[in-house]
């Protein structure tokens, strides 16, 4: 559903509810989006209210990319999968396709 919500109908995510992954694109899809952050950096300029996690999905800390591909990222909401081993194949998860909405990539069971 997540997948559907954010990259089929362009929705928004939810600051408070979403994983990091959630927030690929987000600055095309929030209007005046360069305002919001000139206006963040202005009035927490001593970084009192950010974190790692916020400064990653408002593309202003050292972390870099919001979506981070490594081996079981999709499992830590860090990116949507793309292999299986962005799942935990060991485990017999796999990379998939998803049942509602066959674009979406999902990790499910191997052996269903």
């Amino acid at each position: 559903m997540e997948q559907i919500l954010l990259f089929k109908y362009s929705g928004r995510p939810h600051w408070a509810k979403n994983r990091v992954y959630a927030f690929k694109g987000v600055t095309e899809k929030v209007a005046d989006w360069g305002q919001f952050v000139k206006v963040k950096k202005e009035m927490d300029s001593l970084g009192f209210f950010s974190s790692a996690w916020s400064d990653t999905v408002l593309g202003l800390g050292s972390i870099g990319r919001v979506e981070r591909r490594r081996p079981r990222c999709a499992l830590d909401g860090l990116c949507v999968c793309e292999s299986d081993l962005d799942c935990a194949p060991e485990a017999g998860l796999v990379c998939a396709n998803g049942t509602v909405w066959s674009r979406a990539r999902v990790c499910r069971p191997s052996k269903i």
